[in-house]
C-alpha cells in the first residue's frame, strides 16, 4: 500500500463499555472497506481483531486490536480496545496514539461505567471524539432517550449527524443529516442502499439538522457571527463547521449503527474519512526538555510504542505510531526511554494478525515491527542524532494483588525473566518483590487480568505458579508508657557477659516516624557512653520485626535513662542483647496494637446499585465519606481498610453485573480494632510455627 499524505490519515481509538459491540462494529467496517473478505463473529472466534488464544477462550477482547487499511482516498487506522475494566490499560495506550476517539454505546444499555471512564480519559488527553450508538435493532432501544442522557451529562454540543430509521425490530437504516441521504440495509454482506429521507421523518430531520448547524457554527467565530445574523449556513459552511468542531472538540458528532445487521458501518467510515481530524490537525507532541515534534515527514524521526505482543512463530511484535519524520526498513534508531539502540526489520501495516510489508513509514502511520530487543510499551523510538523522550501516559493503578508461588525450582528460576517480559507488554501489571514476606506479588486491575497473566506464564513461558494471599504490611505501635529493665548476664567459666539497661517506652503521635525514635538521658556514667549505641542497635533490630506479630514498629519513643555495667564482662554484644530484651518486654506491657493501611476508594456505579454497594462497604469496616450523582450514575467515596479490599474487584463485578468500577490508593495508617488485631496475631503465630 502506497503511503498517503499525512492530511489523509485517520487514526481512531474505538472505545466503550464491554458488550457495546465494538469489535463487531470494527469487523463490519473492515468488511465494508474491503480489508477483510468476510465478517467474523466473536462467538465463533474468527474476528480479525480478537485473534489470540486467550480471547477465543473467553469470547471477549483482552488486547487492543489494530487495523490499518485504505478507504477511498484516506488511510484509516482503527484501534479496537477492550471494554472490560481489567484491561483499561489497553485503552490508555490506544488513546496515546489516536487522533480521535469513537465511543461506542449499546443502544439498550446506554451510558455505562466503561464508557464514562473512557470519556474521562479522552478528556484528560483533550482528544476529539465521536459517538456511535450501536445495536439499535435490539429490543427496548430509544435513540432519543439516550441522546437526552448524553446531552444532560456532556452538553448540547453532543449533536446527531445520523438519525435512525425505525427502532428495535423496525430499525432499517440511517439518515445522514449532512448529505440528506438515507442509507438502508442492502442485506447481509451487501452494500447499503441510498435513497430519499422518509416523508414521515422530514420534520424531525429538519429540526436535528438545525441543532447540528448551531453546534457546528460555534466552532468558528466567522460562522457563529453569520449564523446569528442570518440564521443559517450554506451546505459548504456547515461541513466546514463540522470538521472544525470535531477537530477542536467543541462538537461531538453522534452516529447510528447495527454492526450485526450491517447497517451504518459504511456511513461511519464515510464520516471518518470526510470529517475526522488527521495527525496534521492535532497539536505537536511535547517531549522531554520541552522538545516538540510536529507531524511532518521532513522532521526528525520519532515514534511512540503503544502495544507489544508475543505470538507463536512470530515472536515479539512492537506496534508504534510515527509521530514525526520518515523511517525505512533496516534503519537504526534509538530507544531514548532506555538509551538503547534498535534496528528495524520489515515495517508492516497490521490488520489484526495479518500484516502487509511497506518500505517506509511517515507521520501518523501505525506500524508493526518484529524482534526489537529492548523495547517496552510506553517507550520512545527516535533519531539518535536528535533524541526526544515522550512521556508515558498515566496508567490506572492496580486494585488487586496475588502472591505467586512457583510450583518447582525450575519454575522459580524462570519466573523473573517471564515476569519481566510479561510486564513489558502490559504496564498495568506490576511486580513487587516483598523481601519481608519473601513473596513475589503480582498486581493488576482485576481477577480476569491476573488469571490471563498466569495463563500466559504457563502457555508462553512455560512457568507454572500457584496463587497465594499477599501479606498486608501492618505496623505495630503502643498506646501506653512503661519503664522496664533489660538485663543480660551469662557466666561461662571464663570471661562472662553482662549488660543492664533501663528503658522508658512511650507512644508518639501517628505518622511521627518510621520505626522508633531513640534517645539517651544517661547521667553519671551508669552505662558508659561507648555501650549506648549497642543498646540502640538491639532496640532497633527488635523494632524491625515487632514483638506482637512480626511487623515493623512505628511511632514509639525509647529513652535509655539508666543501667549498670561490669568492668570486665560488659561488651557491645551484651548491651545489644539487654536492649533487645528490654524493648520486647516493655512493648508487650504498653497495650500494643496494630496499625492497618487505609485505602481511599472511589466507586462508580449505577443508581440502582448504590444501596448494595454502600451496605457492602460498611460491612468491610469502611466509612462512606460522600456521594456525587451524575445522570444515572453515582460516585461513592469511602475509606476502607486494605485488608477488606483484597477481593473487591471480583465482588464489585458480581454485585453490579459488571457495571461497577473503582479506584483505590493507600491514604494512611489507622489503629486496628482489637478483635481484628487478635485474628492477625493468631494467623501470624500459626504461620511462624509452620515456617
Amino acid at each position: 500500500m502506497a503511503r498517503v499524505d499525512v492530511a489523509k490519515i485517520r487514526n481512531v481509538a474505538v472505545v466503550g463499555h464491554s458488550g457495546a459491540g465494538k469489535t463487531a462494529l470494527v469487523e463490519a467496517m473492515l468488511f465494508g472497506a474491503g480489508a477483510i473478505s468476510r465478517i467474523g463473529r466473536a462467538a465463533d472466534g474468527n474476528t480479525a481483531m480478537d485473534y489470540t488464544e486467550e480471547e477465543h477462550k473467553r469470547q471477549m477482547s483482552i488486547f487492543s486490536g489494530v487495523a490499518v487499511f485504505p478507504y477511498k482516498d484516506c488511510q484509516v487506522g482503527l484501534i479496537d480496545t477492550p471494554g472490560f475494566a481489567d484491561f483499561s490499560g489497553e485503552l490508555t495506550c490506544a488513546l496515546a496514539v489516536a487522533d480521535c476517539g469513537m465511543l461506542v454505546l449499546g443502544a439498550a444499555d446506554g451510558l455505562q461505567v466503561g464508557a464514562i471512564q473512557a470519556w474521562k480519559q479522552m478528556d484528560a488527553r483533550e482528544l476529539p471524539r465521536m459517538i456511535v450508538v450501536n445495536q439499535l435493532d435490539r429490543e427496548n432501544t430509544s435513540f432519543q432517550r439516550l441522546l437526552e442522557t448524553l446531552q444532560e451529562r456532556y452538553g448540547k454540543n453532543v449533536a446527531p449527524v445520523h438519525v435512525p430509521i425505525g427502532q428495535s425490530d423496525s430499525f432499517s437504516g440511517v439518515v445522514d443529516l449532512l448529505s440528506g441521504v438515507a442509507y438502508t440495509s442492502g442485506g447481509e454482506g451487501k452494500s447499503p442502499q441510498e435513497g430519499d429521507v422518509p416523508a414521515d421523518m422530514a420534520d424531525e430531520c429538519a429540526s436535528l439538522r438545525e441543532a447540528l448547524t448551531e453546534a457546528a457554527a460555534e466552532a468558528d467565530d466567522a460562522l457563529i457571527e453569520k449564523y446569528l445574523e442570518q440564521g443559517e449556513l450554506t451546505p459548504e459552511e456547515l461541513l466546514q463547521g463540522v470538521r472544525a468542531g470535531f477537530a477542536s472538540g467543541t462538537l461531538v458528532p453522534v452516529l447510528c449503527a447495527s454492526a450485526t445487521g450491517n447497517i451504518g458501518p459504511t456511513a461511519i467510515l464515510d464520516f471518518i474519512a470526510g470529517y475526522a481530524p488527521s495527525p496534521a490537525d492535532r497539536p505537536a507532541r511535547t517531549g522531554d526538555a520541552d522538545k516538540t515534534r510536529e507531524a511532518r515527514p521532513d522532521a526528525p524521526f520519532s515514534a511512540f510504542v503503544f502495544k507489544l505482543t508475543s505470538e507463536q512463530h512470530v515472536g515479539e511484535t512492537s506496534f508504534f505510531r510515527v509521530v514525526s519524520g520518515t523511517i525505512s526498513n533496516g534503519a537504526d534508531v534509538l530507544n531514548s526511554s532506555k538509551g538503547e539502540s534498535e534496528r528495524f526489520g520489515s515495517l508492516m501495516l497490521p490488520v489484526g494478525k495479518n500484516r502487509t510489508d511497506v518500505d517506509e513509514a511517515g507521520p501518523g502511520d501505525i506500524i508493526a515491527v518484529t524482534k526489537l530487543k529492548n523495547t517496552s510499551v510506553g517507550d520512545t523510538l527516535c533519531d539518535a542524532k536528535d533524541p526526544v523522550v515522550f512521556p508515558a501516559p498515566e496508567y490506572p493503578e492496580p486494585v488487586m494483588a496475588i502472591a505467586l508461588e512457583p510450583e518447582t525450582k525450575k519454575d522459580q528460576e524462570k519466573l523473573g525473566t517471564a515476569l519481566t517480559q510479561l510486564t513489558s507488554q502490559s504496564p498495568t501489571l506490576r511486580i513487587v518483590h516483598d523481601s519481608v514476606a519473601r513473596q513475589t506479588v503480582l498486581q493488576g486491575l482485576g481477577e480476569v487480568q491476573i488469571e490471563v497473566a498466569i495463563e500466559q506464564l504457563k502457555s508462553r513461558y512455560g512457568v507454572s505458579v500457584g496463587r497465594g494471599e499477599p501479606r498486608i504490611h501492618y505496623k505495630e505501635t503502643i498506646r501506653g508508657t512503661v519503664k522496664v529493665q533489660g538485663r543480660h548476664k551469662k557466666q561461662t567459666g571464663g570471661r562472662g557477659q553482662f549488660g543492664d539497661c533501663w528503658l522508658e517506652l512511650s507512644p508518639l503521635p501517628r505518622g511521627t516516624c518510621e520505626l522508633i525514635e531513640f534517645e539517651s538521658t544517661i547521667f553519671g556514667g551508669s552505662i558508659p557512653s561507648k555501650f549506648v549505641p549497642a543498646v540502640e542497635k538491639g532496640v532497633r533490630q527488635s523494632a524491625t520485626s515487632g514483638p506482637l506479630a512480626g511487623y515493623p514498629v512505628v511511632d514509639v519513643k525509647v529513652n535509655c535513662y539508666d543501667g549498670s555495667y561490669h568492668a570486665v564482662d560488659s561488651s557491645d554484644l551484651a548491651f545489644q542483647i539487654a536492649g533487645s530484651l528490654a524493648f520486647k518486654k516493655g512493648f508487650m506491657e504498653c497495650r500494643p496494637t496494630l496499625l492497618e493501611p487505609i485505602m481511599e476508594v472511589e466507586v462508580l456505579v449505577p443508581d440502582d446499585c448504590v444501596g448494595d454497594i454502600t451496605g457492602d462497604l460498611n460491612s468491610r469496616r469502611g466509612r462512606v465519606m460522600g456521594m456525587e450523582p451524575s445522570a444515572d450514575m453515582q460516585t461513592i467515596r469511602a475509606e476502607v481498610p486494605q485488608g477488606e479490599m483484597m477481593r473487591y474487584s471480583t465482588d464489585l463485578k458480581s454485585m453490579t453485573g459488571g457495571r461497577g468500577f473503582f479506584t483505590a490508593r493507600t491514604s494512611r495508617y489507622e489503629e486496628m480494632p482489637d478483635r481484628e488485631v487478635q485474628q492477625v496475631v493468631a494467623q501470624s503465630g500459626k504461620k511462624t510455627e509452620e515456617e
